[in-house]
């Protein structure tokens, strides 16, 4: 369907550090960092801002993204209901090699644009496609420079 290989599962939260807690529970060591971020994303309506807390860590060999949003113009976190938990499953993240390729994909797919952003030449670059009807999730697809993988 798209290039890319899973690289993440993504959670929407109300607490950031309730839901780390809950990871912590589950095995979670290491202390994630938490960060803020406050930036504009593409949408089919324009340009809207997202301002969030985010904690990105890995346990058990999966990297796990723990999301919580605090002023989502975009909608696209909000479709996340609550259910009674510390986080609710919200998409899966697939790393990307080449973007040019992947966004022709993008173009042709089935799937909706939920939102996007580039961060620059050589930055962050990803692209959320709307998969709900059909898988249930957001479907995000991210490429960036080699070094920020390794982080």
């Amino acid at each position: 369907m798209f290039a890319g290989k899973h690289f993440q599962n993504a959670y929407v939260c109300d607490d950031i550090e309730a839901a780390l807690e809950a990871f912590r529970a589950a095995g979670l060591e290491k202390e994630p960092r938490i960060m803020h971020s406050n930036s504009p994303a593409n949408t089919p309506d324009g340009a809207k801002n997202i301002e969030m807390k985010v904690a990105i860590f890995r346990l058990n060999g999966l990297t796990y993204e723990i999301i919580q949003p605090i002023n989502d113009e975009t909608g696209v976190y909000a479709n996340a209901p609550d259910n009674g938990g510390a986080v609710r499953f919200h998409h899966t993240c697939c790393r990307v090699d080449d973007w040019e390729a992947l966004r022709a994909d993008v173009d042709n797919s089935e799937f909706p644009v939920a939102m996007e952003y580039d961060l620059g030449e050589g930055q962050v670059k990803a692209v959320y496609l709307d998969a709900r009807e059909k898988l249930g999730h957001y479907i995000e697809f991210t490429w960036m420079p080699e070094s920020m993988w390794r982080g």
